[in-house]
C-alpha cells in the first residue's frame, strides 16, 4: 500500500510544479503523526501491522513504513482534488491563526472523545471531519475541494485495498484487531478504513488552501506561477 501512495505522490510531484512547495510542506507535517499516534493509540486498539525493517518505541514496534505512509498520504491529500480536475488558486490573506485554532481543536475534540473510550480509528475520524467542516463554514471557496477530494480519496483507497488483496488476500485478519473493526465491509474493505481516509482526505484537502487564503479556484492555465512559499 505505501508504495502505491509513493507512486501517486511522486507522479503528483513531476505533473504540478507550481504545487510542489504545498505538497512538500503538508508531507513534512505529517510524517512524523503515523508513529507518534501508533505508538500512543492505534498499536493499542485497532492493528498492528508488520514492516520489512522494524524497531521499537516504548514497547511498540514501528517501521519507516509508518513515515512513508504519513508523508505520503499527507501530500497527496493536499493537492488530490487540484491535480486530478487541473485547477489553481492564487494565495490571499494568510491565516495562521484561524488555522491554528482549527488544529487545536481537532487534537483536544480527538482527545476528549479517547477519554471516552471510543476506538482510536473513530475518534481521530470524528475529530477530522469536524475541523474540515469549519473550514468549509469558514471559507466557502474551498467547498468544491472538500466534497471532490473526499470523492477521489474514496476511489484511490478502494482501488488500493483491491489491488492488495489480490496479492495479500488475509491482510485484514493478520494486521488488523478484530476488536478494532466493526465487520462490516465494502468489497472486503473495512469501512473503518474507509472512513478514515475519506475524512483524512475531507481536511487535508482544504487546510493548506485555507491558512493560505485561497481564493476562487480555476481552471489550469497552460503557464502556471509556482505558488507564493511561507
Amino acid at each position: 500500500m505505501v508504495g502505491v501512495f509513493g507512486i501517486v505522490w511522486l507522479s503528483f510531484f513531476l505533473l504540478r510544479k507550481d504545487l510542489r512547495h504545498q505538497q512538500l510542506f503538508v508531507s513534512i507535517f505529517t510524517a512524523p503523526l503515523a508513529p507518534v499516534t501508533q505508538i500512543l493509540w492505534f498499536y493499542k486498539d485497532y492493528w498492528r501491522p508488520e514492516y520489512v525493517w522494524t524497531f521499537t518505541v516504548l514497547n511498540v514496534p514501528l517501521g519507516v513504513e509508518e513515515v512513508l505512509f504519513a508523508f505520503f498520504i499527507g501530500g497527496i491529500g493536499s493537492i488530490l482534488y487540484e491535480v486530478i480536475f487541473r485547477t489553481d488558486y492564487k494565495p490571499g490573506r494568510w491565516r495562521f491563526k484561524e488555522t491554528a485554532y482549527v488544529v487545536i481543536f481537532s487534537g483536544v475534540f480527538f482527545g476528549f472523545l479517547k477519554t471516552l473510550d471510543l476506538n482510536t480509528v473513530w475518534a481521530s475520524s470524528i475529530a477530522l471531519v469536524l475541523s474540515s467542516l469549519m473550514i468549509v463554514y469558514l471559507d466557502k471557496n474551498v467547498r468544491i475541494d472538500w466534497v471532490m477530494s473526499s470523492v477521489l480519496m474514496f476511489a484511490l483507497v478502494m482501488f488500493t485495498y483491491l489491488a492488495c488483496f489480490a496479492l495479500f488476500p488475509a491482510i485484514v485478519s493478520k494486521f488488523w484487531l478484530p476488536s478494532g473493526l466493526s465487520g462490516i465491509n465494502l468489497l472486503g474493505v473495512p469501512v473503518e478504513e474507509i472512513i478514515w481516509f475519506v475524512s483524512w482526505a475531507m481536511y487535508s484537502g482544504v487546510a493548506y488552501e485555507f491558512m493560505v487564503g485561497a481564493g476562487p479556484y480555476k481552471k489550469l492555465l497552460r503557464t502556471v506561477k509556482v505558488h507564493a512559499k511561507i
